[in-house]
């Protein structure tokens, strides 16, 4: 996350409760030639894949308190991340085998797009 403070775009939104942090979600566009798409399959055409750092904001992580969970925070939390932003489109990645995850984004109206073997390490 780190690098990711200085790159042009970067955003961040949090929720406190009491006091403490309930809750953040964070994220950049994607910068021209990432390789955030490489290796998807099924593939896309490179129209789709194509980057112009200011195409595609991808959300890095949501989280939220597990006290706070089930309340609306994680969807407000990535509303607000999202309101108001430049990019055509928004993308994230969750781990394959994070079904619940999943299921909540697609509630959510996200849809899936395919699968990335990402490497060790990564987001």
């Amino acid at each position: 996350m780190w690098g990711l403070l200085a790159s042009p775009g970067f955003e961040a939104v949090t929720a406190r409760h009491e006091a403490g942090l309930a809750g953040f979600a964070y994220g950049a566009p994607l910068s021209a030639g990432s390789r955030w798409w490489d290796g998807l399959e099924p593939a896309e055409s490179a129209d789709f894949t194509s980057e112009s750092g200011r195409r595609t904001f991808a959300v890095i992580d949501l989280a939220v308190r597990p006290a706070r969970r089930g309340q609306g925070l994680g969807r407000r939390l990535m509303d607000e991340l999202l309101a108001g932003r430049r990019e055509e489109r928004a993308t994230l990645a969750t781990a394959p085998d994070e079904h619940e995850i999943q299921s909540m984004y697609r509630r959510w109206g996200w849809r899936h797009v395919g699968r990335t073997p990402g490497r060790p390490g990564e987001t």
